[in-house]
């Protein structure tokens, strides 16, 4: 599906800035504070979580270039989904209530910790396996804090 790291990284931040755009209008939609702050910080969160994959794929590109590189990554690169299912979850979800922006928050968080871990997982090359495996882990923390707002509701 993917010919380098730049091609997985771009296709990753896409999906990083629509959920940004999405926690931005939700936080404007919501009437709750407490709502409307969480969903701030998810949105600050995605924009720390594109910086971070634009240096941890830069750095991956180099090693892979480099002597760092293993002979797995383009059959690793080659083999990863789309991510036009996630993306699309994203653009189509419009929520009349705070609560169900937030269970739709939870869902869009839950679907792709669900593909990067699991990409992680199906990954031969421990390049590609690192990238995915630490954008997971932001979004396992987001999961969390998400979680954390719904049960208290």
């Amino acid at each position: 599906m993917f010919d380098n790291f730049r091609e997985v990284a771009q296709a990753v931040i896409q999906l990083k800035f629509e959920a940004m755009k999405y926690y931005i209008e939700a936080g404007r939609r919501t009437q709750d504070s407490l709502g409307r702050e969480m969903f701030i910080t998810l949105a600050e969160d995605q924009k720390k979580n594109i910086a971070t994959i634009k240096d941890f794929a830069h750095s991956l590109e180099q090693k892979a270039a480099g002597t760092g590189g293993c002979d797995n990554c383009g059959s690793c690169l080659v083999s990863i989904p789309s991510l036009k299912e996630l993306s699309g979850k994203i653009t189509s979800s419009q929520n009349s209530d705070d609560l169900s922006a937030l269970q739709m928050a939870l869902e869009i968080e839950t679907r792709a910790g669900d593909y990067f871990s699991g990409t992680a997982g199906e990954c031969h090359c421990k390049c590609v396996r690192e990238f995915f495996s630490r954008i997971n882990e932001d979004v396992q923390r987001q999961i969390s804090a998400i979680t954390s707002i719904l049960e208290k509701n």
